[in-house]
């Protein structure tokens, strides 16, 4: 793990520095380089949590409502998909699927995080250099800090800027 760890750090210290890779061919998609981490909102201090003990459509929803960290705020962070370096797919390790922005949805409950996907495609694709945006409709993630109840806290892709409940801090390498 450590070395995937200084590779991705890496990979992205190059791609930030340097601009982005100029000339170099794309890597296959199985070179991921991922590594396993927390996630956490600097807006309320919080760790975010897979909810599996929810049912239905809001099974799996991700929020920042944590202290600590236990088996639902673990997550691998992979680098390198869609052949970029600075987009980045997250996956569950207490359930083994991939977060996903629910795109789909409407009102509230628009683009809800959620780990509910078996494999990664553009909802499950978020570009992370500089915050995290789901690349599909390129929105900021929030930490909904103005809901109530089940869904306080919970994180969605829907900002237009970037602001405080959109700053997060990974484990990252």
């Amino acid at each position: 793990m450590g070395v995937r760890r200084r590779i991705a750090h890496l990979v992205a210290i190059f791609v930030v520095i340097g601009g982005g890779i100029v000339g170099v061919a794309a890597a296959p998609a199985h070179a991921l380089s991922c590594y396993d981490g927390w996630l956490r909102s600097d807006a309320n201090n919080k760790y975010v949590s897979v909810e599996l003990g929810y049912g239905g459509g809001s099974n799996a929803m991700l929020r920042a409502r944590a202290s600590s960290v236990g088996p639902w705020e673990r997550f691998e962070f992979c680098w390198g998909v869609q052949n970029n370096p600075g987009y980045l797919a997250i996956r569950s390790i207490a359930n083994g699927k991939w977060v996903a922005a629910e795109l789909g949805r409407t009102g509230n409950d628009y683009g809800m995080l959620r780990a509910r996907s078996t494999s990664i495609g553009p909802w499950e694709t978020f570009s992370g250099l500089t915050g995290l945006r789901n690349t599909t409709n390129w929105k900021w993630v929030t930490a909904e800090l103005g809901q109530t109840g089940s869904r306080d806290a919970m994180l969605r892709a829907r900002a237009n800027s970037y602001g405080p409940w959109e700053h997060f801090t990974n484990s990252g390498p």
